[in-house]
């Protein structure tokens, strides 16, 4: 009997014990992992700061901080997740914000969708889309203008005039004084050409295709956003585009996604690549997107935040901010209470700026980060066009309004062929490379006419007809047997010595 009872209890002890651990084991894991919400539909999928990792105190304390500071709305998104917003107004307020010059980031992410869907690519010279340039302009690439490193003149009352009849005139007639490339100076009407391309490469409207395209595959509806336009009918680009913060927070959320929406490679992998990485001439520039963080653009502001920031910056301190480690994503728009204008050359931040984004990262318990305040280097300088902000005389603002006509056109530029993926033979002694021609071809014959080399192989032919798409075959010394990258250099013939040069890098593997 006794041993009976001792037995019994001994289970009961047991069992105690083994539900106190399962307890103990799933409080563990609640606090050590955070809620992770989907692409939000309607409306953002809400949750707490602790259920994601924050701290509600110092979440509360960035809002009010930021709303201390001239803010009208102000968002923190983690993990996917809606978790802090101003309570004056609130997702379902649908008050509409001036981009500024978050435009710029939008139309880099609209020249990604296009890219994507092979209509468009950083090669393109302007002069294959805008046959009416002249043979200056007409050489300059769409890298070159999402860089802004085309080597234009900057008159300031000319470039910030928003009354201007025709940005599109503007840009094919701005004086190009420096080597396109090499340095970099900020520019208005460089952005108008990029959002016009995209529509005719496209053949719609850029705002058709905005919204078919880009905002409708991530819930952004129509009639909630409007875009200014100039006096000809060309949208801006580079600013007067009207949103709700949330809906700029889903345009930060893509990128902090890479591109990918329910599934969707709404944006490749490349341009996710490309339009972040720093910019030889001006490290703290992607395409039309910021990396003021990164140690080599030397932000006096920005130095110690997590160097994978990026930025959708405007002025008056428009701001959607993405850190990808840390999975968060905050806008910020309202007065000029952040600080400095991104177009002075110094990145987006001020004081006020960097504290709010020091007292959202400073929340995060689940995975601490540091943000050490750093001093500035002196020896780093950088090869800006140092004149840009003297503003002209008279003349020049007479100008401004008085545009002149277009010079002659230049010859007829061809569109770069579109380098699509790279696939390996089973025995790993030939490599298919896929090269497609836009849908929409300049010149004498519509098609894309050219040759391609493959990690300097012997060239090949090719005749691609418009829209259409082929395989390439080259054989490969020694075989594929691990993953590689290889180079591809297509040129296509135009009606200039040189054509169209279009380049990849592209990674294969056995299969």
């Amino acid at each position: 009997m006794l041993l009976r009872r001792m037995v019994r209890y001994a289970l009961i002890i047991i069992v105690l014990l083994m539900n106190w651990g399962a307890h103990a084991v799933g409080a563990s894991e609640l606090t050590s992992s955070s809620q992770a919400c989907s692409e939000p539909g309607i409306r953002w999928q809400r949750a707490t700061p602790a259920s994601v990792g924050l701290n509600q105190t110092e979440i509360d304390k960035a809002i009010e901080f930021a709303k201390a500071n001239s803010s009208e709305t102000v968002r923190v998104y983690r993990n996917g997740c809606l978790v802090a917003e101003n309570s004056d107004v609130p997702e379902d307020a649908y008050q509409k914000a001036q981009s500024w010059s978050v435009a710029k980031s939008v139309t880099s992410l609209a020249f990604g969708r296009a890219w994507t869907l092979g209509l468009i690519s950083p090669d393109d010279p302007i002069g294959a889309l805008f046959p009416e340039a002249d043979i200056q302009h007409g050489a300059l690439t769409m890298r070159h203008l999402l860089t802004m490193t085309a080597g234009n003149d900057q008159q300031v009352m000319r470039d910030f005039n928003t009354t201007l009849l025709d940005r599109i005139v503007d840009g094919l007639t701005t004086s190009l004084i420096d080597e396109p490339g090499k340095r970099w100076n900020y520019w208005q009407s460089g952005v108008a050409l990029v959002a016009e391309a995209i529509g005719r490469a496209a053949r719609v409207d850029f705002q058709v295709f905005l919204q078919e395209q880009l905002f409708t595959p991530i819930g952004i509806d129509p009639g909630t956003w409007s875009w200014g336009r100039d006096y000809r009918g060309h949208t801006l680009g580079f600013y007067d585009l009207h949103m709700t913060a949330d809906a700029y927070g889903r345009l930060g959320e893509l990128m902090r996604r890479g591109g990918i929406w329910n599934s969707n490679q709404v944006l490749s992998n490349d341009y996710v690549k490309l339009a972040l990485q720093p910019i030889e001439a001006y490290p703290c520039y992607g395409f039309l997107i910021w990396r003021t963080a990164v140690k080599e653009c030397n932000n006096e502001n920005m130095l110690g935040l997590p160097e994978d920031m990026f930025q959708y910056a405007g002025m008056k301190g428009q701001l959607v901010t993405v850190f990808p480690s840390q999975g968060v994503v905050t806008v910020r728009t309202g007065g000029s209470g952040f600080g400095a204008s991104s177009v002075s050359g110094s990145g987006s931040g001020g004081a006020a700026e960097r504290r709010f984004h020091d007292l959202v990262l400073g929340a995060i318990e689940d995975d601490p980060v540091a943000t050490p305040t750093l001093s500035s280097r002196p020896d780093i300088k950088h090869q800006l066009y140092g004149s840009e902000f003297i503003w002209p005389e008279f003349g020049g603002a007479l100008r401004s309004y008085l545009q002149a006509g277009l010079p002659p056109a230049g010859p007829w530029r061809s569109r770069a062929t579109v380098i699509g993926a790279g696939k390996v033979t089973p025995d790993g002694r030939s490599v298919y490379v896929e090269l497609k021609c836009p849908l929409l071809v300049n010149g004498a014959s519509p098609s894309c006419e050219g040759k391609v080399n493959l990690d300097r192989s012997t060239e090949r032919s090719y005749n691609i007809g418009a829209g259409e798409r082929t395989e390439i075959w080259f054989p490969v010394d020694p075989p594929v047997t691990s993953e590689v990258q290889l180079a591809v250099r297509a040129r296509t013939f135009d009606a200039t010595d040189k054509g169209t040069i279009s380049t990849s890098l592209l990674t294969v593997r056995p299969s």
